[in-house]
């Protein structure tokens, strides 16, 4: 006959509650599940935390924000056929450059579930930057030869 007792603890209220006591395996039992739905519980709490800190949202934001500095910078240069060309080209290498250096940034989580928000968080942060970089080109002061971008 195998020996039970209650322990003094919420497992043992439980058994309590329940009219019985349980074995001692039965408390480690239910000692392991109580830590495996803790461990969900974070999980999960981590998982909405994610989507709800959406990359791909600040990312579109971020976009916006570029375009449309980037259509001010285009206007400032619709005299200058060779300046928006040089606009046009280095745009086009920073967003290749931006691109590889977030593939490269999120490839520590290749192939995981992380390495898209990982992607889309750094094409954010860097978008961010570019756009504060354009801008600063809108702002340049008078006869400031380092400024592709004259003044209003």
């Amino acid at each position: 006959m195998q020996k039970t007792f209650c322990l003094p603890c919420g497992m043992a209220r439980l058994a309590a509650r329940m009219g019985a006591c349980f074995p001692p395996v039965a408390f480690l039992l239910m000692d392991a599940t109580m830590r495996l739905m803790t461990a969900l519980a974070i999980t999960l709490s981590f998982t909405a935390t994610a989507v709800l800190a959406d990359p791909g949202s600040d990312l579109k934001k971020a976009d916006q924000a570029l375009n449309q500095t980037f259509k001010k910078i285009q206007k400032r240069l619709d005299d200058d056929a060779g300046g928006k060309a040089r606009l046009v080209k280095a745009q086009r290498a920073w967003i290749a450059f931006r691109d590889a250096e977030c593939t490269f940034q999120s490839s520590g989580d290749d192939g995981g579930s992380a390495a898209p928000m990982v992607a889309a968080g750094c094409r954010a942060d860097l978008t961010n930057d570019r756009t504060k970089q354009l801008k600063a080109y809108l702002n340049c002061q008078e006869g400031d030869l380092a400024c592709p971008v004259p003044s209003e």
